[in-house]
């Protein structure tokens, strides 16, 4: 019986700083939704700060670190709200990539730009969110859907996400803001193979 010698490569890798800062301001954010933002209503509809953060996320980081949010983000939400777990996480995650994939067709560093991704990302979010959410268990279970699409759509859905666009604009200021340069603002750590 023969025993491979194994080695152990230790090699330096840098973790950008930003991203340290990303994560910070998502465990930061995210209780506030259920906290600060719970209490945030008009009409009875409320913002969803996680949606946001991952839009904007996508807008300034692109697709992947967009999407990552979203997906995260969303399952905090199905945690939190303990409804079906995995709707808000699968539509967070396309929400992020789609932000990603749009700024980068429209060059998506303006306020304007960001307003109207922002937009409709969270109408067609919400839209799937109450579908996929709401109405397809209500359906499965056998029973009658009283409040029809339109009633949703018109009093829950477009001033969610109006609100969702008004909360994102100093988001988007501070994520912005807190953007870091690449070079020489990395921490360098330790990976063992």
């Amino acid at each position: 019986m023969t025993m491979k010698n194994r080695t152990i490569k230790i090699q330096q890798r840098k973790i950008p700083v930003k991203a340290i800062l990303n994560v910070l301001f998502f465990i930061l954010a995210l209780p506030l939704q259920f906290s600060v933002v719970e209490h945030v209503s008009i009409f009875g509809v409320r913002p969803n700060l996680p949606l946001v953060i991952s839009i904007i996320t996508g807008i300034i980081e692109g697709s992947v670190y967009g999407g990552a949010t979203g997906l995260f983000t969303g399952l905090y939400m199905d945690a939190m709200t303990g409804k079906t777990l995995g709707v808000q996480a699968l539509f967070g995650l396309y929400a992020g990539v789609l932000a990603g994939m749009s700024s980068k067709k429209h060059k998506g560093e303006k306020i304007l730009t960001v307003t109207l991704i922002t937009y409709v990302i969270s109408v067609l979010f919400e839209s799937c969110v109450y579908l996929f959410g709401y109405v397809v268990p209500i359906i499965g279970s056998g029973a009658e859907i009283r409040a029809g699409f339109i009633y949703a759509f018109a009093r829950i859905i477009l001033p969610a996400a109006m609100l969702n666009t008004l909360i994102g604009i100093p988001v988007f200021m501070m994520l912005r803001s807190k953007k870091v340069n690449d070079i020489g603002d990395d921490i360098d750590v330790q990976e063992i193979y």
